[in-house]
């Protein structure tokens, strides 16, 4: 797992001729590649065997080579009072939401013991199932009541819509396992489904999971077929319960990175930069980035301190994300809408490839993945390029050509020999900038050499770029500041424990992500300030409805001396009546989408951003700075307040409708200003969006939504300009 740097010929139009030598994006444990390698020597050929992994009885099928192992469970069912697997475990192994067959119990990437997948009876969680969660209703047997047809599970009965959770298995479908082995040394598992009923409904589901020889990529084909009379019309996804932090759970040191389109920014304006995690406590995120958002269909999951990456890659275009977080997992879940008439078939693949020694990834396929970043380096017109590339079999004598175009420039090619390459061998250049490439398309293409006229072609990815591109993160803390968090807080009867609004938990999760202190505190349990209050650098009131006079008297004090103040939906303003302190002069009324919402098992996600309202800038500002507002990505917004604002108060945001919410809505949504020596800002959204019970993603895994957060706070403090 040698980390090698390649330098370009001087010779290539409008490039410098200074070299750089650097890993910046690079992570590559030697000494765990030496050993690999020593270990396995030249075995390449595929193990197909036979394991208890669980010890419930029943085997799984565990494939394996060099690079890869693969745990799949069959869907076979233990014996009754087996041990190993709790009964919480088995009605979610066995029950009527995920496919049981070929569900794939972890993955292990064995050059660095990547285990990337958390395996947990007591939540039903285990490695990537996948679900058709859209049931079939066959027929209505009585009001209410539906005879259902669930794919890759079985006849059920339901109640509504038959989510799962509303319905009982009947009749299970026969699953027939065939092992093959491939010529050249791999080999595959399939597994087939074939079911039909008596209202004319009726399919056949393959599923076949190779893994080749020599190989850290897994390839899974599906095909699905009506062999019915009648129409099936569901929808898939691919589940996914990560856990890259040793295979418990995920850290801040995870990342994850969902191609989000710019809309209007051209077809390349794709932000690809990995996305850092920040593991839920105890509320996370929730919901959907549809298709027009999405600049691939792909996703990529990593561990920044090892390297380890994996890519999971759809061969159809997707419907859309669904992503939400939990305290110990998270899910990325692609979703297909399959509608097929009698005969009609529908075929895709979904490749899982697996590598170490990069720190993000900018797209790739099952051959190859590929990074890279532009940073400054010397003068301040001084940048470098910085490019990573892994190949998912051992490879020699390939090629990376790097093409720089923009408007009214001739196009720069540096192209660069890669010797060997491989999942654990990763190849990286570090090279100036060209004098013209001062803004445009980066287009990357990894060829295959080979005798004669053949390049295969293993990747071509294409993307905006700047001279220099920032990744996109929380901000990091500069010098001592720390946050008070004023909220509402109710106590369990259980417990006697105050429970912490979403808004108040979003807010403490980002500031001490950034690296500030948090102390949150409900006003209306305390009858005076408390001794710390004065120590805290700005004070956010998330969803504060109680405004006690002195609370009013000491957050004017407060900003008065230079501190900072951030008020947040549900607003109310009747205790600010004769204060100076806010830039808004008074709340006019509210407005709530949250009666209509999708719901899982439906197909309503898509097309949902219409319903919901948006931010759009009014004003550039230093808070709206390093990420995209609407229209070049949503934020559906549920629940919003109309504010007028003061005479010298400047709106930073505004609120844009949806095509199909009412009523339409253009009003403040940022109002900024400033009180004695402090500043003071009021959002007229809840910090969580007005969710749920709608959702809160803004955008990828929360990313965006984080660093609005971090910077408005940043800034009432004095920390942006």
């Amino acid at each position: 797992m040698r980390a090698r740097t390649t330098r370009i010929s001087s010779e290539e139009v409008g490039c410098w001729p200074r070299i750089w030598w650097g890993k910046g994006i690079i992570r590559a444990p030697i000494c765990v590649a030496l050993a690999f390698l020593i270990a396995w020597g030249a075995s390449a050929e595929v193990v197909s065997r036979s394991e208890d992994l669980d010890g419930d009885g029943v085997d799984e099928v565990v494939l394996e080579n060099r690079f890869l192992r693969v745990e799949i469970m069959t869907g076979e069912l233990p014996a009754e009072g087996a041990a190993g697997r709790s009964e919480e475990g088995r009605q979610g192994v066995y029950g009527t939401r995920f496919v049981w067959a070929g569900w794939i119990r972890n993955v292990t990437f064995k050059p660095t013991d990547q285990r990337w997948f958390v395996n947990d009876d007591a939540h039903r969680w285990h490695g990537i199932p996948e679900e058709f969660e859209e049931a079939v209703r066959m027929r209505e047997t009585e009001p209410g009541v539906y005879e259902a047809l669930k794919v890759g599970i079985g006849v059920c009965v339901g109640t509504g819509i038959c989510h799962s959770s509303r319905l009982q298995l009947v009749r299970p479908g026969r699953w027939e396992r065939r092992d093959l082995a491939l010529r050249g040394g791999g080999r595959a598992i399939r597994f087939e489904q074939t079911l039909s009923s008596e209202t004319g409904h009726a399919y056949r589901y393959v599923k076949t999971m190779t893994l080749h020889a020599d190989s850290s990529a897994l390839v899974v084909d599906r095909l699905l077929e009506n062999t019915g009379t009648e129409r099936l019309n569901t929808t898939w996804f691919t589940h996914a319960f990560w856990g890259q932090a040793n295979g418990d759970a995920y850290d801040s040191r995870s990342w994850c990175t969902i191609p989000v389109r710019q809309l209007g920014a051209g077809t390349n304006a794709i932000d690809t930069r990995r996305c850092p995690l920040s593991p839920a406590r105890p509320f996370g995120v929730w919901g959907a980035i549809e298709a027009p958002s999405l600049g691939g269909d792909w996703y990529a999951c990593g561990q920044e301190d090892t390297g380890d990456l994996l890519l999971t890659t759809v061969s159809e275009p997707l419907a859309f994300f669904r992503v939400w977080t939990y305290r110990t997992t998270y899910s990325c879940e692609p979703f297909l809408t399959l509608d097929l008439a009698p005969g009609q078939k529908r075929s895709w693949t979904v490749v899982r490839a697996s590598g170490t020694g990069m720190t993000g990834l900018r797209g790739g396929t099952g051959e190859a993945l590929v990074d890279w970043k532009t940073s400054p380096v010397g003068a301040a017109e001084e940048s470098q390029l910085e490019l990573a590339l892994i190949t998912t079999r051992p490879r020699q004598d390939l090629s990376v050509e790097a093409t720089f175009s923009s408007s009214g420039t001739k196009p720069c090619v540096l192209s660069f020999p890669v010797s060997t390459c491989g999942p654990a061998d990763v190849w990286s250049a570090a090279v100036p900038m060209p004098s013209t490439a001062l803004g445009g398309d980066l287009r990357v293409v990894v060829r295959q050499l080979g005798k004669g006229a053949r390049r295969e072609v293993l990747a071509d990815v294409t993307r905006q770029y700047s001279r220099v591109t920032p990744r996109v993160s929380v901000d990091a803390l500069h010098g001592e500041a720390s946050v008070l968090v004023l909220c509402d807080q109710e106590e369990s009867p259980q417990s006697g424990t105050l429970k912490t609004p979403v808004g108040a938990v979003y807010v403490r999760d980002a500031m001490e992500e950034s690296g500030w202190g948090v102390e949150t505190v409900d006003p209306s349990r305390v009858p005076e300030a408390g001794p710390t209050w004065g120590r805290h650098t700005t004070v956010v009131a998330a969803g504060l409805r109680r405004w006690p006079a002195w609370l009013v008297r000491w957050a004017e004090e407060h900003v008065e001396r230079g501190g900072g103040l951030v008020l947040a939906g549900p607003l109310t303003d009747r205790p600010f009546e004769f204060s100076p302190l806010l830039p808004i002069q008074k709340v006019l009324s509210g407005v709530s989408v949250t009666g209509w919402r999708p719901r899982d098992a439906t197909r309503e996600f898509i097309g949902a951003s219409a319903h919901r309202y948006h931010l759009s800038v009014r004003e550039p500002h230093s808070i709206l700075a390093g990420q995209p507002w609407y229209p070049a990505v949503p934020q559906d917004i549920a629940t919003l307040q109309t504010v007028e604002p003061k005479a010298g108060a400047t709106v930073v945001l505004r609120y844009v409708s949806g095509a199909d919410v009412l009523p339409r809505v253009g009003s403040p949504a940022l109002v900024v200003g400033t009180h004695g020596r402090g500043r003071v800002a009021v959002f007229a959204s809840p910090i969580d969006w007005g969710s749920p019970p709608t959702w809160v993603v803004y955008s990828r895994v929360g990313e965006y939504h984080r660093r609005f957060i971090s910077r408005l706070v940043r800034w009432s403090a004095g920390r942006l300009r």
